[in-house]
């Protein structure tokens, strides 16, 4: 195998498969990355990585990033994935790489470089789609709907099937087991549980200048996205997610969207700036707030034994009165990943879930007692 290609654009190459690499994987194969020729739609270099739970395979055409394929004898090999990486980071202009027996020969502007490599049989087998039915997901819509739904699942490791995001019909949902974020979505996404944290890693690599949809392929033990000439293989979580919903006093059927008797609508930023204004004396002691609705708006208290008690009143459209309590850091951390200028806060009583949404997004905050 004998190749030229930009640096530049054999670095972009190499960092969209660069997410793979996992640290604590012992493997020693899975510390590199596959290079080899491709055949067909994607005539040129395809680098690929795994760590067994995610995948990716990128492929670069000839012609792209100035690759022109010299030798086209299908000889894949197996390189170290941070050497490549940091060579490539510090090399400008044109590469002539050369695969010999057992290394890479790298050149460039009077500077050569031998790479010990390992035989492409050494590296596991990357899944492939049995099929070829896809659905076509917009990816700003995809990437939208996850900046809202991921940062809400648990953390736990022992509570693993909450580490995913759940994937039902027409609904994305995450929850930690204290507040639960949902959210209708504008296409039949494949029923499936999927790791969040991979999900953070794809939406990091993909393409955000691209306007084409993605495309998903959905089989029985990973779900894979295709971005144009990459594929990404996401391995799905087996068990059952929580049915999250049931907790809920009311909602209507065949709707997912939850109505309660109370509610109050605020401007965004006058309502965070006064959450802001409680944390003087709830910051670190005490994360609970009282929020009690009133015919101009809410009431919004907190007591700190040690320092002492602020109330703050935020004007506001009211119907129903009702007062629960809360932890002031889930509501923050909910009322910034809404995109409007107002939010609405739906309450039953002071012992039900509290709900805040804009348009098909929820975000659902167990209460606190007070």
């Amino acid at each position: 195998m004998e190749f030229t290609i930009d640096a530049r654009a054999l670095l972009a190459g190499v960092m969209k498969v660069y997410p793979t690499l996992n640290q604590e994987v012992t493997i020693d194969a899975l510390k590199g990355f596959k290079f080899e020729l491709g055949k067909g739609d994607v005539r040129g270099l395809i680098i690929s990585g795994t760590d067994l739970t995610y995948s990716v395979k990128h492929g670069i055409k000839e012609g792209t990033g100035g690759l022109k394929i010299l030798d086209t004898e299908p000889v894949p090999f197996v390189v170290g994935a941070t050497v490549i990486k940091n060579m490539l980071e510090v090399l400008d202009g044109e590469l002539h790489i050369t695969r010999g027996s057992n290394t890479l020969s790298i050149k460039t502007q009077g500077s050569k470089f031998n790479l010990m490599i390992a035989q492409a049989d050494i590296y596991p087998q990357l899944p492939i789609p049995s099929g070829k039915d896809f659905l076509e997901v917009d990816r700003k819509a995809f990437e939208a709907v996850m900046r809202r739904i991921v940062p809400f699942r648990s953390l736990d490791s022992t509570r693993y099937t909450m580490e995913g995001i759940y994937f039902e019909d027409n609904k994305a949902m995450s929850s930690d087991g204290h507040r639960m974020a949902i959210e209708k979505i504008g296409w039949a996404f494949p029923h499936c549980l999927l790791p969040a944290e991979i999900l953070q890693k794809f939406l990091a690599g993909m393409d955000s200048k691209s306007e084409a949809p993605l495309r998903v392929i959905n089989e029985k033990n990973a779900v894979f996205i295709i971005d144009g000439t990459t594929v990404y293989t996401i391995k799905k979580i087996e068990g059952e997610f929580p049915d999250i919903l049931q907790v809920l006093p009311t909602r209507n059927e065949g709707n997912f969207r939850i109505k309660y008797q109370c509610s109050a609508s605020f401007k965004k930023d006058v309502f965070l700036n006064a959450l802001s204004k409680l944390r003087i004396t709830n910051y670190q002691k005490c994360r609970r707030v009282a929020v009690k609705f009133t015919p101009f708006g809410a009431t919004l208290s907190c007591e700190n034994p040690e320092i002492g008690q602020s109330v703050v009143e935020v004007a506001g459209q009211t119907k129903g009165e009702v007062t629960f309590g809360i932890n002031v850091d889930y509501l923050m951390q909910a009322i910034k990943v809404f995109d409007g200028e107002n939010i609405t806060l739906e309450a039953a009583s002071r012992l039900d879930p509290i709900v805040i949404r804009e348009g098909d997004y929820q975000h659902v905050i167990m209460p606190l007692r007070i």
